[in-house]
């Protein structure tokens, strides 16, 4: 057994004599080590355990899970080396299953949204009441929260609740209880004890840094793509969280946009818009990031912000094709065709655009006439806008005091907001599902 543990864990999972009751717990245990990532022959060996017996691959993660819940993080690693994320995640009991999912979202790993529809049309109200303990659970107060607890990240909670909200009618009265309670709940995380942080604080430090060498001139866009694509597919938990941060410290950053000096700000859009190009942001962070330059191409042409979309945009023009609703509503900014003229000939000049953005558009029409936010979501999102801090653009006016004077007058006159990060801010107003 101690020389050979693989052989005799291997030639259990295949002994069915093993698979009685009273030695789930003993298989379960030899997988344990390999899942945990403490033995170096462990993807090997749970490749080999998968094809054998993948269900007591799911129990050993599960069982690592219920006695630590950090142990997630390993859990989804093991899966995306496994290739097996979707088979764990229908095999999996409702807590380890949402918060592996919640995870994989936030590494751009699973469309959420796509797949809490799918999995509530698989198994109905089961389902939904699951979704609902699990957030109540995330959103408890912090005496009654257990400390290792994973928290959501801001995209993951918005999701999520807007998820439960389409059936908030159909809630008894604990149920509604409930989204009552997880939504005043995370009211008080804000007021009470201010942003909750979503990331560590070496985390941000180190965001925070990479940030700064990019508006200094120390690290180049091109530069910066490399950087983000490493930390985005680096094998460890670390760099995936410092790269996972830098987005959301980017995206939080949205509002404050127009308070930017105009170096930094042209700086910003080529960073958005290459984000888009170079695919590191998919999912809710693509469709949000869309949303944030169609936004901006609305603002009419002598505004600054018109000037970062059009810049942001120009990066990933090449690819707007993937994105037809998208380009439909671009053609219906009034004016475009005078304040980006190069965009529009670019999409006329698509193979049958003019037929694909009118039935576009007419979906896109149909589609936001049916998305309007109910009572509660103004609610929340009043929650995020009264905790917004912006910290790069802290960062920037520091730089221009420093390097640029003539951007001095234009730093003294803003209003500096307060806060440690808008990655920070943001992401506990968020994670009330602003």
């Amino acid at each position: 057994k101690e020389e050979c543990p693989q052989d005799l864990l291997l030639t259990s999972l295949s002994c069915k004599a093993c698979w009685r009751q009273s030695n789930l717990e003993t298989v379960a245990a030899l997988i344990q080590p390999y899942v945990s990532g403490h033995h170096p022959a462990g993807v090997k060996v749970l490749e080999k355990a998968w094809l054998v017996r993948g269900s007591a691959v799911v129990r050993a993660m599960v069982e690592e899970y219920t006695r630590d819940p950090t142990s997630i993080t390993r859990a989804l690693n093991v899966c995306q080396e496994l290739k097996v994320l979707m088979e764990v995640l229908k095999q999996s009991p409702y807590a380890f299953m949402l918060d592996l999912a919640s995870l994989a979202a936030r590494r751009e790993y699973l469309n959420l949204e796509k797949w809490l529809a799918e999995m509530m049309h698989e198994r109905g109200r089961i389902f939904v009441s699951a979704s609902l303990n699990f957030m109540d659970e995330k959103f408890k107060p912090a005496d009654a929260r257990p400390t290792n607890q994973i928290f959501l990240s801001p995209e993951s909670a918005q999701v999520f609740l807007q998820f439960l909200l389409r059936f908030q009618e159909n809630f008894g009265e604990a149920e509604q209880l409930q989204v009552k309670r997880i939504v005043a709940q995370m009211s008080s995380l804000q007021s009470v004890h201010g942003p909750r942080n979503a990331f560590a604080a070496d985390v941000e430090d180190e965001a925070n840094a990479n940030f700064q060498n990019i508006y200094n001139g120390q690290l180049s866009i091109r530069g910066a793509i490399v950087m983000l694509t490493k930390l985005k597919n680096a094998p460890n938990e670390r760099d995936n969280e410092v790269f996972a941060c830098m987005i959301h410290n980017l995206f939080d950053e949205y509002r404050f946009f127009p308070k930017y000096p105009d170096k930094e700000l042209c700086i910003t859009a080529q960073l958005f818009g290459e984000l888009v190009q170079n695919q590191l942001v998919s999912s809710v962070t693509l469709s949000i990031a869309l949303r944030y330059i169609l936004d901006a191409l609305s603002k009419p042409p002598q505004y600054k912000m018109f000037t970062f979309g059009k810049n942001a945009l120009e990066q990933f023009m090449t690819r707007l094709h993937e994105w037809p609703k998208f380009c439909s509503h671009l053609m219906m900014i009034p004016n475009i065709r005078q304040s980006f003229p190069a965009l529009v000939q670019y999409l006329e000049s698509a193979p049958g655009s003019q037929r694909q953005f009118t039935r576009a558009g007419e979906a896109g029409d149909a589609s936001s006439g049916g998305q309007h936010q109910n009572q509660h979501q103004g609610e929340i999102n009043t929650i995020t806008d009264s905790y917004a801090s912006s910290n790069i653009l802290n960062m920037l006016q520091g730089n221009s005091n420093s390097q640029q004077q003539a951007f001095e007058s234009q730093a003294a006159s803003m209003k500096q907001p307060g806060g440690n990060s808008a990655a920070t801010a943001t992401a506990a107003a968020a994670a009330a599902a602003a």
